[in-house]
């Protein structure tokens, strides 16, 4: 399985459970892809969280300020419970291998991982690619941040 995304870690369990050894490899090291690591997750607990100061100014009258360092740290804390709970997953499913490293296919139903201090080549009847997708700047488009991780309260 090369990349950990959302369509590839749930297949891999799938295939864990119909008794198939599984290696998974992403360059990240965490379940999730983009989407936990630095896109729609924290992006989303962020937004949602405004949404909710938003809300209570309007329909309570809540004069309260909003810290945006507290709102960071929740962002975090969601991030973090979803590594945790990908973490009890993988060792639910002990069939399924899961290595930080980028993949090489060799041919023939082979596979380079290349991790962080090691290389393992792995020989497999199939292949599932699931590399998902990575936020480009348009040509002659406005920048865009893979990260959205400000360190600062975004100016309305």
């Amino acid at each position: 399985m090369v990349g950990a995304g959302g369509a590839s870690y749930p297949a891999a369990f799938r295939l864990a459970e119909a008794g198939q050894k599984v290696v998974m490899a992403d360059p990240k090291g965490e379940l999730g892809g983009n989407c936990l690591f630095s896109g729609c997750i924290p992006s989303k607990t962020m937004r949602e969280l405004a949404q909710v100061a938003v809300r209570a100014q309007r329909l309570l009258s809540w004069t309260g300020a909003v810290d945006f360092v507290d709102l960071q740290r929740q962002r975090d804390d969601v991030q973090r419970i979803r590594f945790l709970q990908h973490q009890g997953e993988l060792r639910a499913h002990p069939n399924v291998t899961f290595l930080k490293g980028t993949v090489e296919l060799l041919g023939n139903g082979r596979a380079r991982i290349q991790g962080p201090e090691e290389s393992t080549e792995v020989t497999a009847i199939g292949m599932i690619l699931g590399t998902g997708a990575r936020a480009r700047r348009p040509v002659n488009g406005p920048p865009c941040r893979q990260d959205w991780r400000p360190r600062e309260r975004p100016r309305r």
